[in-house]
Formats: C-alpha cells, structure tokens, sequence
C-alpha cells in the first residue's frame, strides 16, 4: 500500500508551526487519529490520551521507506529520465524522509515567504528549529552537493526563515541552518548526509 503522511504535531509544539493552531484547535477533542507514513508500507492508529500520543517511531521510517531502502528509479513514467526540476523534487522528498528517520520532525516543506525568501524543509531537532536547503545530485564526482550553495542561495534561505520566525511571532527559540546532500545514482540506493549549522 502506498502511504500519503498526515503530519499532527503535539499540543505544546504548536509555536514552532504557525499554520498548526486553527487545525490543532479543530482537532483537539479527537481521541483516535490516523497517521499514515510517507512512502511506508504500513498504516497504524496513534492514540490520543491525556495529551499523550503513541507515534510512529523514526526506527520504523528508517525501516520500511521504499524511498530510503529501494534502488534509485530516475526515470518518470514514460521512460524518460527525470528533469533536473523532477530529480530535486524527488532528492526533497528522499531528505525528508532522512530527517524524520533520525529523530527529527519536519514541519514544513517547500516554504515561500511573501516578499522573497525560501526554504526546503523546516524541521525540529529536539529543541532546536532547523531550516534544510536540500542539495541533490545524480553523481558525485563533480564536487560536493554543499558547494553549491552559494552567498546568493544563503541570502534567500535566511530570509525565508526571517519570514517563518515572524510568522512564529518570537525568536526567542534556538535555530540553525543545515544543508542535506542527497546523491541519487540509478540502481543505488540513496546516500543522504546533513551538515549541521552551514552558515
């Protein structure tokens, strides 16, 4: 069975994600929940009691992801090899799969802030806010992934988390900037390293 992810985060995580409260607010008196895992094999139930949630354990992403533990397929449906837009979609979605297997809750994906500004994934690292660019090749042997990222692509990354802190409304929260490197080979399996407080 193919997995979408349906992400609900803890009653006192509500300040790292601004978009969470109106949903936590419409959700609250739930006691049964559905969490689906993305591109996981399984689907199970996370219980709500007393504020308390059984979750799904980052051991069981790490597990069962296809994504994470199946060959690399860089070919779209017609046979045609993924575009360079297609491939850094697919190495975005492989990075955040990766965060989550190691402990890490990703928040958000893809953000745009209003006036300029962007970031890959927006995650929590126990307490620590991380914004993830997310750099992926198909090889590996022109160089690293983290090289390119460039004093540009820093100013756009710091101002879309500029944008998300404001939206938080505090900055009184530890936060770095990590870049994932993501190498996607075909017929290999996927290598993703993060390097923690880039710049």
């Amino acid at each position: 069975m193919r997995a979408g992810c349906c992400i609900f985060v803890a009653r006192n995580d509500r300040i790292w994600d601004p978009h969470y409260v109106e949903l936590w607010e419409s959700f609250q008196d739930l006691r049964i929940g559905l969490i689906r895992v993305e591109e996981g094999l399984f689907s199970c139930h996370r219980l709500f009691e007393g504020g308390r949630e059984m979750v799904v354990t980052s051991h069981f992403i790490r597990k069962f992801s296809r994504l994470l533990n199946s060959p690399c397929c860089l070919r779209g449906r017609s046979g045609d090899p993924l575009d360079h837009l297609e491939l850094g979609a697919l190495g975005e979605k492989v990075a955040a799969l990766f965060l989550r297997s190691e402990g890490r809750r990703v928040l958000y994906r893809n953000f745009r802030a209003p006036g300029g500004g962007e970031v890959d994934i927006v995650a929590r690292d126990g307490e620590v806010l991380s914004f993830v660019e997310v750099k992926t090749r198909r090889r590996d042997d022109y160089g690293r992934p983290l090289d390119a990222v460039d004093q540009e692509k820093e100013r756009l990354i710091e101002k879309g988390a500029d944008a998300w802190l404001s939206l938080l409304g505090t900055r009184e929260i530890p936060w770095r900037f990590d870049v994932a490197e993501v190498i996607l080979k075909e017929g290999e399996l996927p290598r993703v390293n993060v390097v923690r407080d880039v710049f």
